[in-house]
């Protein structure tokens, strides 16, 4: 049997997807739509700074492991306590069920 993990999921996040609609004058418009809610253990990771420009940012990076909520997919965005991550990689262990991990890197403002 796999080990119990809820006891270690205390932090609230929301994975979030972008969708381009159109808007008034017949244009597309990236909007953000709520995938999933759900309560998420964090732990931060130490990553090789980022390209962001032309220059390299080291961004705040966490790997996250959650309940398995099966639309989540790299790049869409994770958000926690006023925080836009987004999502690089995911994966699912088939030994452990109903459960994926998540590395995230904080979006650059």
């Amino acid at each position: 049997m796999a080990e119990e993990f809820s006891g270690r999921l205390r932090e609230q996040v929301v994975i979030e997807r972008a969708q381009n609609v159109p808007d008034d004058a017949g244009n597309r418009t990236a909007t953000w739509a709520v995938l999933a809610r759900g309560w998420a253990a964090l732990v931060p990771i130490d990553r090789a700074p980022s390209l962001v420009g032309e220059g390299r940012v080291a961004l705040a990076a966490f790997e996250v492991t959650m309940r398995d909520v099966g639309a989540a997919h790299p790049g869409d965005r994770l958000g926690w306590c006023g925080r836009t991550f987004r999502i690089v990689r995911l994966g699912r262990d088939p030994r452990v069920a109903g459960q994926m991990t998540l590395e995230i890197e904080e979006v650059a403002a």
